[in-house]
């Protein structure tokens, strides 16, 4: 069971991140129209205001916004439909998370290189801290039978100590 431990304690650690992923990852699902108009215009810049999203905006553009949002949830449409027809009408300006691409994609795989970096760091720490703790064996069997060469001599003064008892 000893032998097994370090490798149990790493899928206990991936399972554990799994399930923080699970849990943490996923959005709630949002019910009211109130609230999916909410988090549609927080996703969205006001144009008039400096720094605030369409939903904490008191400005008319941000009411105007915070409408049509509305009227198009109403009518069945999607969050993503309905940010793409206003990037139609306003540019990628209107957007508080621009979209992801060129460096700024790149900058997306830095956290889960990171993690399994640190992933693959453990477990060659682990390995190492097994291996090195296992007996060595190597050179055993010569050590054994020099110990028998002695014995068999009788241990006569062989191991280098002279005897001055006269």
């Amino acid at each position: 069971m000893r032998r097994w431990s370090g490798w149990l304690a790493i899928a206990m650690l991936l399972a554990l991140c799994a399930v923080a992923l699970a849990a943490y990852g996923n959005d709630t699902p949002r019910t009211s129209l109130a609230d999916r108009t909410r988090a549609v215009a927080s996703q969205l810049r006001c144009l008039v205001c400096r720094g605030e999203s369409v939903a904490d905006s008191p400005s008319q553009f941000s009411l105007i916004v915070r409408r049509r949002i509305r009227d198009a949830l109403s009518a069945g449409e999607t969050p993503d439909r309905i940010k793409s027809d206003l990037v139609r009408s306003y540019g990628n300006r209107i957007l508080l998370a621009p979209p992801v691409s060129g460096v700024g994609s790149v900058a997306w795989l830095g956290p889960p290189l990171l993690v399994a970096a640190g992933t693959a760091l453990l477990c060659f720490l682990v390995f190492d801290w097994r291996t090195s703790a296992r007996p060595r064996t190597v050179g055993r069997s010569e050590y054994i039978e020099r110990i028998r060469a002695e014995l068999a001599q009788g241990g006569d003064a062989s191991d280098g100590h002279e005897d001055f008892s006269g």
